[in-house]
């Protein structure tokens, strides 16, 4: 069961994060710990960057739209994937 499909099916959140419904917009805190084995230093760095970027602009007007835009249009990400997929290397 993919995951937003287990909180509109059952109302129950997924494992990797909780969901808070109670503001305006939805908030997600992950729920996982990480052990320190399993990552390096800078690994943990960039992940917690990237949440840290990534999240406000979710809970911003338009802001799903906007990391949508750059995951799959105008970004890195999606200058990448839109690449592999002409390749034939993505779904």
């Amino acid at each position: 069961m993919v995951l937003n499909e287990r909180l509109r099916e059952t109302g129950i959140p997924p494992d990797e994060y909780q969901i808070d419904l109670t503001a305006k917009f939805p908030a997600f805190t992950p729920a996982a710990t990480i052990d320190p084995d399993d990552y390096s230093d800078q690994e943990i760095d960039a992940m917690c960057r990237a949440w840290d970027y990534f999240m406000p602009l979710l809970s911003q007007r338009q802001g799903f739209r906007r990391v949508e835009q750059l995951f799959h249009e105008t970004g890195f990400p999606g200058k990448a994937w839109s690449k592999a997929r002409a390749e034939g290397r993505a779904k």
